[in-house]
């Protein structure tokens, strides 16, 4: 390290996370995709791939990575948000030809395009429930711009009937950070009545990311509920940040300290990329000596005002911050290593750690 920030994979954390949730998985009869977003590197999918595990791409880009990192004959789902013509016609050949298990689309003008050339088969949607549809206590991302609105059932049914296609999955865009355990179950709920509208040929319900941060002994228990509420279905779940979460570090030196009128000011020589949709454990710090009375602020060196880490609490049995010094931030995902930019000239690097 030469003085810029490094991003430090603990492969051997993740693995064991994996194996713990997909060994839950296998008892209740659920099936795991590895969502790529949350995490392209090689070594990590060929590690997903260990566990049996399939993966949910977004865009032919992801899945080349996939294929290109483990070849073909692995479960692939392709949930694009917008493709272009072109590509989403080259994801139903990839679908009719087996390279892609699953393609869910998102818009009526993806459906239409996609049955335009495409033989009849099996399709899949991703759908947008109404809000008022949800119970008011139950956390969930309610309110999306992803998926095929109820209102347009009807137009869906029009396409597949002309076309002789069939809606055999769905798929929900439930990614909220405030998931329970009741978010997965209403989902289902949801899923399985909205089902019945599409001729009761649905195959496989995948309810999306955002598990709750619960130990994977609990969220078997979820599982098990899940699958026997729908015994005829398969159920399908996109963890990328609960096995990532916690297995990244930042390792970043202090630049400057300032002193403001309300806290110290400790800048990082990093962007605050490296935490997003994560929660990032603060280092302790001692009292600055100037103002021992102020908290401390981590920030970063971009010149953006939102680039900010976290709040510190000055502990007085700790050693006090100096310009040099190296701080070790925890607490973060593979998102911060898939986010990380160039932004303002700087850089992070990435250690993957594999023993």
């Amino acid at each position: 390290m030469d003085g810029s920030s490094t991003l430090v994979l603990d492969l051997p954390a993740m693995s064991r996370s994996m194996s713990l949730l997909s060994a839950e998985a296998r008892r209740a009869g659920l099936r795991l995709l590895h969502t790529v977003k949350a995490s392209s590197l090689p070594v990590v999918l060929r590690e997903a791939s260990k566990h049996g595990l399939g993966f949910d791409v977004s865009n032919q880009r992801e899945w080349a990575t996939v294929t290109s990192a483990l070849g073909h004959g692995h479960v692939i789902s392709l949930t694009p948000s917008t493709l272009p013509p072109g590509e989403l016609a080259w994801a139903g050949q990839m679908l009719r030809t087996g390279k892609i298990a699953r393609l869910h689309v998102d818009s009526v003008r993806q459906l239409e395009t996609l049955v335009s050339c495409t033989s009849p088969g099996p399709i899949g949607l991703r759908l947008n429930i109404r809000d008022d549809a949800w119970p008011p206590d139950v956390p969930a991302r309610r309110v999306s711009r992803f998926g095929v609105p109820e209102e347009a059932t009807d137009a869906v049914l029009d396409v597949v009937n002309r076309t002789g296609h069939q809606v055999a999955w769905l798929h929900l865009h439930n990614a909220s950070e405030k998931n329970n355990a009741d978010s997965f179950t209403q989902s289902l709920k949801l899923m399985l009545h909205r089902a019945a509208a599409f001729g009761g040929t649905i195959r496989q319900v995948n309810l999306g990311g955002g598990l709750p941060n619960l130990p994977a002994h609990e969220l078997g228990g979820l599982f098990g509920s899940l699958t026997r509420a729908a015994p005829d279905v398969e159920i399908v779940l996109e963890p990328g940040r609960w096995w990532s979460r916690g297995s990244v570090s930042l390792v970043t030196q202090i630049l400057d300290i300032k002193v403001g009128p309300r806290c110290v000011f400790v800048v990082i020589n990093t962007g605050s990329e490296s935490r997003r949709w994560s929660v990032p454990t603060m280092p302790t710090l001692g009292p600055d000596p100037h103002r021992p009375d102020l908290p401390y602020v981590l920030c970063g060196v971009s010149a953006y005002e939102q680039d900010y880490f976290g709040q510190v609490t000055p502990d007085p049995d700790a050693d006090v911050p100096k310009v040099g010094d190296w701080l070790v931030l925890g607490g973060l995902s593979t998102y911060s290593v898939e986010l990380s930019t160039n932004f303002n000239g700087l850089r992070t690097d990435i250690i993957v750690v594999e023993e």
